[in-house]
């Protein structure tokens, strides 16, 4: 399969240039010179579909790798990415390489009945008597802060539960919530790390401290048949709780309260920025489906999932599958059963029109 792509590294590996010389075969670069090459390239990048970027290394990225990223544009590449063969401290594995990200938009699909539907929510978890318990943990207490597990009750019911650190001696205190993310481990906070700060962690319904023994439960998919159903309406509501108790809590400077979250725990911190506003700033980091129709675009994973369960409780065809970008073609669409490939945003928003109409 001939692709208008280039494979550019900054390695003396041997496993790099070999991947490199696959790279070649597979895709067919044997006629392009140019396709493989060091960075920075002899010949500049011009409007590449691919840029493959193979980088290996110790500690921060040279001088070299910098200054070509940075000159990356999308005349130069549509797409690119980026192999980083190196230890957890490089930068690069830290990192992402964008094109103008700050122009990526999505349309605004809000319903008719957003507001009345949320406004519906928070007023049955509001209904709902919280129920605080604290438990104090020792292990994860001194004499500078106490840990506590946190149980509550949330919406519909539901039990969900929390970590709690507040400092030991009286005052108001500046207060974090951490919002987890989509089946991560939890974290302790050290007690003896931020000793003027109150901390909460939350672990929504389902997930780390409240999750059931025996086989993990897909939380994205859960209750799709129905918007009253569907999982991330109580994992929304449970976000809200989550502000009820760090306001309830006496140590708490209600004006001074602050939360922050990656990946799902981003897309929580924006949920609970949106649904309330006790909040003096917030942080989300890399939010996790917020653009439902884009991410499916981009990522195989969770549409598997949720496909699986449409398809399970029977509303498989009121669900539209689309997927695209330069890794995908058609073939890969029929294979996996999706609805529409198309090649690039633009095009995809015409073919969503059409799905819908």
């Amino acid at each position: 399969m001939a692709l208008k792509m280039r494979f550019l590294y900054y390695s003396s590996k041997a496993k790099i240039k070999a991947m490199a010389d696959v790279v070649k075969q597979e895709f067919d670069l044997g006629q392009n010179h140019n396709a493989i090459d060091i960075i920075p390239p002899a010949y500049s990048c011009e409007n590449e579909r691919l840029v493959i970027l193979a980088v290996s290394g110790k500690g921060d990225p040279d001088d070299i790798v910098r200054r070509f990223c940075s000159e990356l544009n999308k005349k130069k590449a549509q797409n690119i990415a980026l192999l980083v063969d190196g230890d957890e401290k490089t930068e690069l594995t830290r990192s992402n390489i964008g094109i103008n990200p700050e122009l990526i938009a999505s349309p605004q699909d809000k319903q008719p009945d957003f507001d009345a539907f949320w406004e519906q929510t928070l007023a049955e978890l509001a209904a709902v008597e919280p129920e605080y318990t604290l438990t104090l943990l020792e292990e994860h207490s001194n004499d500078v802060r106490r840990t506590y597990r946190v149980d509550m009750k949330s919406f519909g019911g539901e039990s969900i539960s929390g970590v709690y650190v507040e400092p030991v001696k009286p005052g108001k205190y500046s207060t974090t919530i951490y919002y987890m993310g989509y089946n991560s481990d939890l974290y302790y906070q050290h007690p003896s790390s931020n000793p003027e700060m109150v901390e909460f962690t939350l672990c929504v319904r389902g997930q780390a401290l409240n999750e059931p023994e025996g086989e993990r439960v897909k939380w994205v998919a859960e209750g799709l048949e129905s918007k009253e159903s569907y999982y991330y309406r109580g994992a929304f509501a449970d976000v809200v709780r989550a502000i009820d108790f760090v306001c309830s809590r006496e140590k708490t400077d209600i004006s001074r309260v602050f939360a922050q979250g990656e990946s799902q725990g981003g897309a929580l911190t924006l949920a609970a920025a949106s649904l309330d506003d006790r909040f003096r700033a917030v942080a989300p980091s890399a939010p996790f489906l917020c653009d439902y129709p884009d991410y499916f675009l981009l990522a195989g994973w969770p549409g598997d999932p949720i496909e699986a369960a449409a398809k399970e409780a029977g509303i498989r065809d009121k669900v539209k599958i689309m997927i695209g970008g330069a890794p995908i073609n058609q073939e890969f669409c029929e294979k996996i059963g999706a609805d529409k490939y198309t090649s690039d945003a633009a095009s995809a928003a015409d073919a969503a029109i059409e799905l819908l109409a």
